[in-house]
């Protein structure tokens, strides 16, 4: 026998151990320390329930954890390869999610209190999991960031330009529609009636929840990792598109038909804008693929 057949035969083969893998087990006592994290910071996690259940501009918070579970599942296959190491990692973004909740009690911003609830609960499921989790699932932890509700300082100083771009565009689609239309700032006034553009679009009202809805489309359908990013780059001005598709027929009904109902129209109008989303996405991918465009992802898993 050769110096190699015998050196191959005795050398112990190398496997992970046991223990280094995410099993069932692991995975509950992730959830577990989730549990207390929230619990422990159940102040913050109330506040950003109240929030999401009394403000309408906030209301796309309920859609996470609908988000997070999808994309979840159809990541689920990546934990086979994933190893439980850098559980350091966890610790450091659990010290920094206190940190950031402190700083916003002492100073009086509850962006930063509900930032450190957030990242507290992340942090203690990465000191479980490990960092490889981390990165497998990076698309999950950023999601969560809908979790924070935004300031209302910055919803206004986003909402002001989306108001005056989605005035102006309706304003122009209507007059190409033959629908006798003026506009004075972001006042549209139809058949005599003024209506504005806060109150018929409000703004950030769904344009953050249409951006929720893009990424999870984005994140979850399998693509390549430079489609992926043209979709992401894109979803701004799609989540523009929406709002313009849904306050033109709003504009109008306003307009035409009494108060009460118009105010429904406009509700229930909002609401379908998310799957409308997701049908203009879906026809962007196939545009892109039948323009012989790469967005499939190489090999088999996700890009």
């Amino acid at each position: 026998m050769s110096e190699f057949s015998i050196r191959h035969y005795f050398t112990p083969v190398v496997r992970p151990a046991p223990h280094e893998r995410i099993g069932r087990s692991t995975l509950l006592l992730a959830a577990f320390a989730a549990i207390v994290a929230i619990l422990l910071q159940h102040a913050a996690w109330y506040d950003i329930l109240e929030i999401a259940l009394h403000d309408h501009d906030s209301s796309h918070i309920l859609l996470v954890p609908i988000v997070v579970t999808w994309l979840v599942w159809v990541r689920r296959l990546r934990l086979r390869e994933c190893r439980i190491v850098g559980q350091w990692a966890g610790a450091v973004v659990v010290a920094a999610g206190i940190g950031a909740g402190y700083f916003g009690i002492r100073h009086g911003m509850e962006v930063f209190w509900h930032i450190g609830a957030v990242l507290t609960v992340i942090g203690c499921v990465l000191s479980v999991l490990g960092t490889q989790v981390l990165k497998a699932f990076f698309p999950v932890f950023l999601v969560l960031a809908f979790l924070v509700p935004v300031p209302a300082t910055l919803r206004q100083d986003m909402s002001m330009p989306l108001e005056h771009i989605c005035s102006k565009v309706s304003q122009q689609v209507l007059e190409v529609l033959g629908v006798p239309v003026s506009r004075s700032g972001n006042v549209l006034t139809v058949k005599g009636i003024s209506v504005e553009i806060a109150e018929a679009c409000d703004g950030l009202r769904m344009a953050i929840g249409l951006l929720l809805v893009m990424a999870t489309f984005t994140l979850g359908t399998p693509m390549h990792r430079g489609a992926r990013v043209l979709f992401l780059i894109l979803s701004p001005f799609m989540a523009v598109l929406c709002n313009v598709l849904r306050l033109i027929p709003t504009v109008w009904v306003f307009g035409t038909f009494p108060h009460p109902f118009a105010q429904m129209f406009h509700d229930v109008a909002g609401w379908l804008m998310l799957p409308v989303a997701f049908v203009l996405l879906s026809l962007l991918l196939r545009l892109l693929r039948w323009a012989a465009v790469p967005v499939a992802p190489y090999g088999l898993s996700y890009g």
